[in-house]
Parts: C-alpha cells; structure tokens; sequence
C-alpha cells in the first residue's frame, strides 16, 4: 500500500526513512503498529506510522 506523509520527517537513525510533507511512500512491511517499513526515492527504512495516512483516494496524478 501507500502513505502520504502528513508532516516532515528527519531521520534519528541510520534505518529510519526521512520524508517529507506530501511525500509518498510504498509501504513494504507494517509489522510493528508504530514503526513501518517503506520505500521512497530509492531509500528503505522505517518511519512513525503516526506521521503518515494511508492513500485512500485512487487519483492518477498521485502515482
């Protein structure tokens, strides 16, 4: 699935994945209900699922 980022976010760890408002991000793993895995430009880590909704709208121009 996707997430939007809804505010900035700036890596403390080597394994987090920073990203920014409005940034979309592929969720590849939602093991732990706070942190989840993801990808975005190319970059693999983890992210507060708290910083981020999930896409619910199938708009073109988003992909």
């Amino acid at each position: 699935c996707q997430v939007i980022g809804m505010y900035d976010y700036t890596a403390q760890n080597d394994d987090e994945l920073p990203f920014g408002k409005g940034q979309i991000i592929n969720v590849l793993s939602r093991e732990d209900p706070d942190w989840w895995k993801g990808e975005l430009n190319g970059s693999v880590g983890l992210f507060p699922s708290n910083y981020v909704k999930l896409t619910t709208d199938t708009d073109p121009s988003q992909q």
